[in-house]
């Protein structure tokens, strides 16, 4: 396992979920792996309704990435614009963070703070949530 090899990688794994809602208005939520997620919770906190998971087309079609590889990496393609990025607050506490780099067959590693520089630097203003 890839992890035991590289301790430093310890840090915050993240999952990285595609959604939608009843509008057809689509997020990119970031969170720990082992975190369990009621969507209810989530759509609360994002005061929408009927937050499911995005179909896999739309996800290529928004972010260029398939299931197993979405990544905040992926708001760099110009297709992204629109989304809503949504950060739970939790991510933030760790120093690092590591994502797949827009495939599924690596990881990479980038501090907090520099995901949010990341993220604003294409223009996205992300949501922060206590989830």
């Amino acid at each position: 396992e890839i992890r035991s090899q590289f301790p430093e990688m310890k840090n915050g794994h993240c999952k990285n979920l595609f959604l939608r809602d009843k509008q057809k208005q689509h997020y990119l939520f970031v969170t720990l792996e082992d975190k369990q997620i009621s969507f209810n919770t989530l759509q609360n906190r994002l005061d929408t309704r009927r937050l499911s998971l995005g179909r896999p087309k739309e996800m290529y079609d928004f972010l260029g990435v398939k299931p197993g590889a979405v990544t905040p990496f992926a708001i760099m393609n110009p297709s992204a614009e629109g989304i809503i990025v949504v950060l739970d607050r939790e991510i933030l506490d760790k120093k690092y963070l590591n994502f797949h780099p827009l495939h599924n067959c690596a990881t990479t590693t980038i501090s907090a703070k520099d995901l949010i520089l990341f993220i604003e630097s294409f223009g996205y203003l992300p949501k922060i949530v206590t989830i």
